[in-house]
């Protein structure tokens, strides 16, 4: 494996309280690259200076693809969406206190508007829907009718968490109702076109008369013959 190559790096010193953690090692143990976390933000050091005379990492195709993933685990990406009719955590990139014009959360077409819970946690602002959307939509964070952050509130998944029934259950049901124009379409080898213009057309047996028409023909001349002899 072509790894790079590093001839002289600094050496740092871990303490106990220390928060760095290791991304890339050396072969000593030592690091070449490490996270250090400060405040919000993630701080990552390398351990050897951007000369070539002390690696060739800056030359190796692993050099972009590392700045590359430090930039994606830099974002922080918010969900999707959150769900309804639970307490969801938003977390909004502000340390206001919102003391004298609380947040609202109001739906796009202003038919939902909510006030929701809000604490300082880390130095962000946490609101707690505390189960008071319900409806799915599409919503804004407002402070003071201006929108901070936009939103989205879908259902649990597990509402659309779909049981099915049995082609035995099925048929239960249309006979316990009595359904005459409702059957039950078994495709086996046959396409859905070819089933469904069978249930509406219903089997042609044409083909069974011809054939036995032919039958009773050759029979018919068969019995004449033999009568005539």
């Amino acid at each position: 494996m072509d790894l790079p190559k590093v001839f002289e790096h600094f050496e740092f010193t871990k303490t106990t309280n220390s928060n760095s953690q290791g991304l890339v090692l050396l072969q000593n143990g030592q690091f070449l690259i490490s996270l250090n976390t400060l405040g919000n933000g993630k701080v990552y050091v390398f351990s050897i200076p951007s000369d070539e005379t002390s690696s060739n990492l800056l030359k190796h195709a692993l050099f972009v693809p590392t700045l590359i993933k430090m930039a994606i685990l830099s974002l922080k990406p918010s969900p999707v969406y959150y769900k309804t009719a639970i307490n969801e955590v938003i977390s909004l990139n502000s340390t206001s206190n919102f003391s004298d014009k609380p947040l609202h959360i109001l739906k796009v077409d202003k038919k939902v508007d909510v006030i929701p819970e809000h604490r300082l946690l880390n130095n962000t602002t946490a609101l707690y829907t505390q189960n008071q959307i319900t409806e799915a939509g599409h919503y804004n964070v407002e402070e003071n009718n201006v929108i901070i952050k936009d939103l989205a509130f879908n259902f649990d998944r597990k509402e659309s968490d779909m049981n099915f029934m049995t082609q035995e259950d099925l048929q239960k049901q249309i006979d316990e109702k009595g359904l005459k124009n409702v059957s039950v379409i078994e495709l086996n080898e046959k396409s859905l076109t070819n089933a469904l213009q069978e249930a509406n057309d219903g089997k042609k047996l044409w083909k069974l008369f011809l054939i036995l028409a032919l039958v009773f023909l050759a029979a018919e001349i068969l019995i004449i013959r033999l009568i005539n002899k």
